[in-house]
């Protein structure tokens, strides 16, 4: 489930050392992606620049959505002067 990185509600919660929020095995929280691209600072920030919308939950569930009223939206591969290297 493509969920929203939850507010910490005071210091506490947002300087815990682990999440206090729920998560579960399923979880999945696209505004988390960035550290784990290990991207340097200059291609993240044109990766966010130009593909944005990857970091929103709310652009994920519309694409389940989409899959689960049987569309199937086209999704071309990058040409290769695109892709990083």
């Amino acid at each position: 489930m493509f969920r929203d990185w939850p507010a910490p509600r005071d210091a506490e919660e947002a300087l815990a050392d682990e999440p206090w929020f729920h998560v579960g095995p399923r979880d999945v929280f696209p505004e988390r992606f960035a550290p784990f691209m290990g991207l340097p600072a200059a291609e993240l920030a044109a990766v966010r620049e130009h593909f944005g919308h990857l970091f929103q939950p709310a652009w994920w569930r519309a694409l389940q959505e989409r899959f689960a009223a049987g569309e199937h939206p086209d999704t071309p591969p990058y040409a290769r002067e695109n892709r990083l290297a």
